[in-house]
């Protein structure tokens, strides 16, 4: 019997490894389940977006979260949307820069200074310059907004293209 057996592995043996081969690109190229794990990375995403208590922290936890296991398409559309919300960091700091509290001790200064030279064109100046660098500002907000939109947009629809559910 043992004989037998060895005789049909030695002619039979390339039969074999060609079915184990085949065996192997079968379980290797057939479809994955991703729906779970997209529904895993868009709930992180929601609690992301929630939880975190200023910009930066949602960003760590956006790139934190464990894309591996989503497909490729899956994985390049939510590190874009990570990249648009990332463009809301620079602008923050923007506003801040022009806007924040050097605003609140410059603009009195330039008033007395317009005040006392007699030349309201200096406040004016300001002034003017002051709304044309907000006007750019929510330009940017604009655009980054919509890019924010566009970018999660593509996210759910390759999603829902796994069969993910969205809430």
């Amino acid at each position: 019997m043992v004989s037998k057996a060895r005789g049909w592995l030695q002619t039979h043996w390339k039969l074999l490894l060609l079915v184990l081969i085949v065996i192997a690109a079968i379980f290797y190229l057939w479809p994955r389940n991703y729906k779970e794990h997209i529904e895993k990375v868009l709930e992180q995403d929601r609690i992301a977006c929630r939880q975190a208590p200023d910009k930066p922290t949602q960003l760590r936890m956006m790139r934190e979260i464990e894309l591996s296991n989503c497909p490729s398409d899956f994985r390049d559309a939510y590190c874009d949307h990570i990249a648009a919300w990332e463009k809301t960091i620079p602008l923050e700091q923007r506003v801040d820069e022009d806007f924040g509290w050097s605003t609140w001790l410059i603009a009195p200064t330039v008033a007395f200074i317009s005040a006392v030279t007699g030349q309201p064109a200096i406040m004016g100046t300001y002034l003017a310059k002051k709304a044309g660098d907000y006007s750019d500002i929510k330009d940017e907000e604009q655009r980054i907004k919509k890019e924010i939109h566009d970018t999660w947009m593509v996210v759910r629809k390759i999603a829902v293209g796994y069969g993910a559910r969205l809430e």
